[in-house]
């Protein structure tokens, strides 16, 4: 941590070293125009004393764009020191000082003078500020200009007294009111520029990772080191090390350019990167909850891309699979071409929740007479096509993370639906009853994946007193439908389990009756089982006492 001390012998010397400014004054250093949450109250000025003797706000005006100057109130800003002029000096208080109601009682925290100025008023876009020197003819010693909103709660900062340039605070606070400014170099700043991350292929999680010495001075070789941040404190320790690299020495301006991988827990686990401290701390850490080899959190579940005409409505429907809250704003959905925003304001999905998607809530509700259905209302919509098409997700990262190609429709209002059970969740089939289901669990008709009938049967014997009913697991090849059948040994069908329907990967339950429903006698039958035109498969079954 920079102390009072080291800060102001630094910006000592940089008064010392600045020959191009011909004499020392007050200088507009840092200005919050685009206030934190659009509250005007909380705009302010921070003004430096360059000189190494103190200075009476008094003897100075504030010209805010074409306006009349303003006669600064009385207020001495000690030598290499600042000054603060806020719109609402309370509202000030309760952000940058310790809201206790009263400024100055809080030391090192408090320890500038902070002065209300009711009549400051700036324009967030863009605006221009003159200090003028009243005892010097009226002299512009300092001016201050910004051309751009910038970002919210973000202060306009200086980068040297001595210099125009002006840019955003990089601080994470968004802003350094009494301090020295963020952008200012420092002797020793070796710091994490920027991390970019993305979900890759097989459940890893890409990074680049730029490194940057802001500072004066060369940087000896150091290391970098990755973390989990399981407490969610922004404290590391070494149980949490995922991993570490060596650091080249590197001088000032220079950049170290990283792409690393890698496999991590959960669905969006917390991670921090750590530097070593040196004299700018908040650029050493990198904290970021970024995409575990679970996630994505939300995953496309349903969509009826075909309705019939009578209901007209198309829908995709979202599940929440993670035990988080996720919240929607600036997810995307779409087709093949084009997306739209899934919600334009916060909308919280919790954990195994789902969400209907579509262009008219009144009609979804009113065709399934269900009112409960969770549903928002997109303002765009991409129309999805019956013979060919895709169905996409983004997340609000921009990251497409869960996306289904489809060449058919069912018709008849039969819906795309996804698996539920556990192990097959990546499996997608269509929907059991006509009209799908909203807003809830998925029943599913799983589309076949095999090359040929592969079948599991338990137990097998079974007994339908003891074991009350046998499971009839099966994959079949693609073909148009399947029949399942249990025959006596006289080859006559005792019962038909599936009677010609599309064919489809699943299970069946049999709880040994026959299609009159009467109980079977012990002994051994046959399962059949057809996929019309392309397989069969017979297997032996017995019913025990």
């Amino acid at each position: 941590m920079v102390t009072k001390i080291y800060r102001t012998l630094l910006l000592l010397l940089i008064v010392l070293l600045a020959g191009s400014v011909t004499a020392r004054d007050l200088v507009l250093n840092e200005v919050m125009s685009n206030e934190p949450g659009s509250d005007k109250d909380l705009e302010w000025i921070e003004i430096f004393n360059q000189l190494i003797a103190q200075r009476n706000l008094s003897l100075y005006k504030l010209a805010i764009d074409d306006n009349t100057p303003i006669v600064l109130p009385s207020a001495y800003v000690q030598p290499l020191s600042y000054a603060v002029l806020c719109s609402n000096l309370e509202k000030y208080e309760s952000v940058w000082g310790d809201n206790s109601g009263t400024w100055g009682d809080n030391l090192p925290l408090e320890n500038y003078p902070a002065v209300e100025l009711s009549d400051l008023n700036l324009v967030n876009i863009s605006g221009t500020i003159h200090l003028i020197n009243v005892a010097l003819y009226d002299d512009t010693v300092s001016s201050f200009y910004w051309n751009s909103a910038g970002s919210d709660g973000v202060s306009w900062e200086r980068v040297m007294p001595d210099s125009a340039e002006i840019r955003n605070c990089i601080e994470p606070s968004g802003s350094t009111p009494g301090q020295l400014n963020s952008i200012t170099p420092q002797d020793n700043d070796l710091g994490i520029a920027s991390v970019r991350f993305w979900p890759d292929q097989n459940n890893t999680t890409g990074f680049e990772i730029i490194i940057v010495n802001f500072g004066l001075n060369t940087m000896p070789d150091t290391t970098i080191t990755v973390h989990y941040d399981l407490d969610h404190d922004s404290i590391v320790t070494n149980d949490d090390l995922l991993a570490f690299a060596y650091l080249p020495e590197t001088s000032p301006g220079d950049s170290l350019i990283y792409t690393v991988y890698f496999e991590l827990d959960g669905f969006l686990p917390y991670i921090i990167m750590q530097l070593p401290d040196d004299d700018q701390p908040f650029n050493n850490i990198w904290l970021h909850r970024v995409y575990g080899r679970e996630y994505p959190t939300v995953i496309l579940s349903e969509f009826l891309p075909d309705p019939t005409t009578s209901f007209g409505i198309e829908w995709v429907e979202l599940k929440n699979r993670s035990d988080l809250d996720i919240d929607l704003q600036g997810w995307m959905l779409g087709d093949d071409k084009t997306f739209g925003t899934i919600a334009d304001s916060e909308y919280v999905l919790y954990p195994g929740e789902y969400v209907v998607l579509c262009k008219d809530s009144t009609t979804l509700a009113d065709y399934y007479g269900d009112n409960t259905i969770p549903i928002i209302e997109m303002s765009s919509w991409a129309i999805l096509n019956n013979d060919e098409d895709m169905v996409r997700l983004k997340d609000n990262n921009g990251n497409i993370v869960d996306s289904l190609p489809y060449d058919h429709v069912f018709g008849g209002n039969v819906t795309w639906s996804r698996s539920e059970e556990p192990e097959q969740t990546d499996r997608w089939g269509w929907s059991v009853d006509e009209g799908g289901t909203p807003g809830r669990a998925n029943e599913v008709y799983l589309q076949p994946v095999g090359t040929s009938i592969d079948v599991i049967v338990t137990p097998n014997p079974f007994s339908p007193r003891i074991d009350k009913e046998m499971t009839i697991e099966f994959e079949v090849p693609a073909g148009e439908n399947i029949t399942i059948k249990i025959y006596d040994l006289q080859g006559r069908v005792v019962k038909t389990l599936i009677d010609d329907l599309p064919a489809y990967d699943g299970q069946v339950v049999w709880r040994g009756d026959s299609d009159a429903g009467r109980r079977l006698k012990v002994g051994m039958y046959v399962l059949y089982m057809e996929v019309s035109g392309v397989d069969q498969y017979k297997q032996t079954i017995v019913i025990a006492p």
